[in-house]
């Protein structure tokens, strides 16, 4: 029923004589006429009553439009909930092959295939955390706040996932590179004994926080079980553990790298120096020096070019200008 209180003159009580006779909408009260008004005891004479009528007639346009923007807006809304409920559909699936895949190994399975097995879950829950706030913010959903039931859905088997018993294993590093690294621990000790110190006057504030928003997000969580609202829930607490899992990889990963960059750095520390060719830049007056003439443009030789006498004449001159590169 339209607010056909929105007209001047009309109230509450005259509304609802107008709803009791069957003219609810602007558009029917905007084919009505003073008999038909008269005869539900609308208060008002025949040109308080025209009045209402053409008041109604106005309206009736914006009404049709607001009405078709709304039914627009619905359908552009569940398009896109379609289209999250793809994205998240595939990204489930992906984690459930993930899970079945690192569950599945046996127990004396080589430590390279799990921490493969390991890093493929840990990177399709990242996906699919990355994809749900993706979804939020196209639907306009707070982070935290129910999802539609649809997404609800895709996202509920991974709830029933069971959890692995198994711990995390690093990808061993190759024997050369486990020798590098064998011969720079006392260099790498000292370097954590300095970040020791480093951050030994840093305070806890940030560890406060952490603990401040583990605190938060439980309690968000257990309010929304408490309302019945468990899958929900589940799906919080959910996406909070695979960004903290993608982080923990990730943190993984760069440290690996940076073993790994040292121990290449010092492979080639150990090795001969090259030696890089020498270059002389010499500025000086037009004049003759040990059988060359100079300019006042920088001349280059290249290294070998210039005898070990000419270039200590070079450098001694004091006329000259003599950059080593």
């Amino acid at each position: 029923m339209d607010e056909l209180t929105k007209i001047k003159g009309i109230g509450n009580a005259t509304a609802a004589k107008l709803a009791a006779g069957g003219v609810d909408t602007f558009a029917k009260l905007a084919a009505s006429n003073h008999e038909q008004l008269e005869l539900l005891k609308i208060p008002g004479d025949a040109e308080d009553h025209g009045k209402f009528i053409a008041a109604a007639a106005e309206l009736v346009p914006k009404t049709i439009d607001l009405n078709n923007a709304t039914a627009e807006e619905v359908a552009a809304q569940a398009a896109k909930i379609e289209t999250a409920r793809l994205q998240l559909a595939q990204l489930a699936d992906a984690v459930v092959l993930a899970h079945g895949h690192l569950q599945g190994l046996p127990a004396d399975a080589a430590p390279e295939l799990v921490a493969d097995a390991q890093t493929s879950l840990h990177n399709a829950r990242s996906l699919i955390t990355a994809a749900t706030k993706e979804a939020c913010a196209l639907l306009g959903v707070p982070l935290g706040a129910p999802l539609p039931a649809a997404l609800l859905e895709e996202l509920a088997p991974l709830a029933e996932l069971p959890a692995i018993e198994r711990p995390a294993v690093a990808k061993t590093a190759p024997p050369a590179a486990a020798e590098a690294q064998a011969s720079a621990a006392p260099e790498v000790a000292d370097a954590e004994e300095r970040d020791r110190d480093i951050f030994a006057d840093v305070p806890a504030l940030e560890q406060d926080q952490a603990h401040a928003f583990l605190a938060d997000v439980v309690d968000h969580a257990r309010a929304a079980a408490a309302s019945g609202e468990v899958p929900e829930a589940i799906a919080y607490l959910q996406q909070h553990r695979s960004e903290l899992l993608v982080g923990q990889a990730l943190l993984g990963e760069l440290l690996e790298g940076i073993n790994s960059e040292i121990s290449a750095l010092e492979e080639i520390q150990t090795t001969a120096p090259v030696e890089r060719p020498v270059e002389v830049t010499a500025t000086v007056d037009s004049r003759w020096r040990s059988g060359r003439q100079f300019t006042k443009a920088p001349t280059r030789f290249e290294a070998g070019e210039l005898g070990s006498d000419e270039l200590e004449a070079l450098r001694g001159d004091p006329l000259l200008i003599v950059e080593l590169l």
